[in-house]
């Protein structure tokens, strides 16, 4: 990978195109990972799940997505944090969960820090 040469981090983000293999994500990673570049992944569902087997630095997973890799509903600050955590053992660095109105959660072996947004009139959660 020749861009890989000159950068030390990818951003890997978004849904699939239609026809494109779930597996794709989960093999840029690898890919990336073995030229000693750094992943940060947000996207869902399979491709999510695909990927997390190649073990991203970073993921961003939203509650929802969360929910489904770990197969239960989260209800509380500390499940999420325990589910998030659970996520670190597939070499996984940083989990970001984005909770809408409610803030983040950024989980690492070691801290959680909530960032809660100032309350303001949302427009587009995608950044139109």
């Amino acid at each position: 990978m020749l861009a890989a040469e000159s950068m030390p981090w990818f951003v890997l983000a978004g849904s699939l195109p239609p026809g494109v293999d779930a597996t794709m994500y989960r093999d840029l990673v690898h890919a990336l990972k073995a030229e000693g570049c750094r992943v940060l992944l947000d996207t869902s569902g399979e491709a999510l799940t695909y990927a997390l087997e190649a073990g991203p630095h970073v993921i961003k997973p939203n509650l929802y997505e969360l929910e489904g890799l770990v197969g239960s509903q989260l209800s509380t600050n500390l499940e999420i944090v325990k589910s998030a955590r659970s996520l670190l053992s597939k070499g996984i660095e940083l989990v970001a969960v984005s909770m809408g109105v409610e803030g983040a959660l950024f989980v690492n072996h070691k801290h959680t820090i909530l960032a809660s947004p100032p309350n303001v009139q949302v427009r587009s959660t995608v950044g139109r």
